[in-house]
């Protein structure tokens, strides 16, 4: 392989083909770059959700059928319960858990409520009763005015 000026002149300029070939090669690579970037992948059908599942309005606890409302009642009481620490800026179960870390014996049966009827869990009877910029719960959410 000549280049047609190089052998004009008598002499054969090999770097020329090296070149070509390599700017040929970063041609061919972009090319089939954007023909991938123009295929697209189908687009996915939308997934139909199903509905979940209604909670449950009564569960089996300790050998007693246990409704919502009478489970209510209990996790009230749990909630009102002092001796399980504060309420304040944590659900049921996280107080549960917290009780039962620190030595204080929480109830079993309301870990079994809060295990039976998930939709018990996130609300104490403080849930939005206090505000969250209240002093009862240490935060006043504003700095004070000079």
């Amino acid at each position: 392989p000549t280049n047609k000026n190089a052998s004009k002149q008598g002499k054969i300029n090999w770097e020329q083909p090296r070149i070509d070939a390599g700017i040929q090669k970063k041609k061919s690579a972009q090319s089939a770059r954007s023909q991938k970037e123009d295929v697209k992948a189908p687009a996915k059908p939308a997934q139909e959700e199903l509905p979940k599942p209604a909670p449950p309005t009564e569960a089996q606890i300790e050998n007693e059928t246990l409704s919502v409302a009478a489970a209510l009642v209990e996790l009230e009481k749990f909630d009102m319960c002092t001796r399980y620490g504060p309420c304040m800026s944590m659900d049921r179960l996280q107080r549960w858990n917290r009780a039962k870390k620190l030595g204080m014996d929480p109830p079993q049966r309301i870990k079994l409520i809060l295990h039976a009827f998930p939709q018990t869990v996130d609300r104490s009877i403080w849930h939005d009763r206090v505000h969250p910029e209240s002093p009862l719960t240490g935060s006043t959410g504003h700095t004070p005015a000079d």
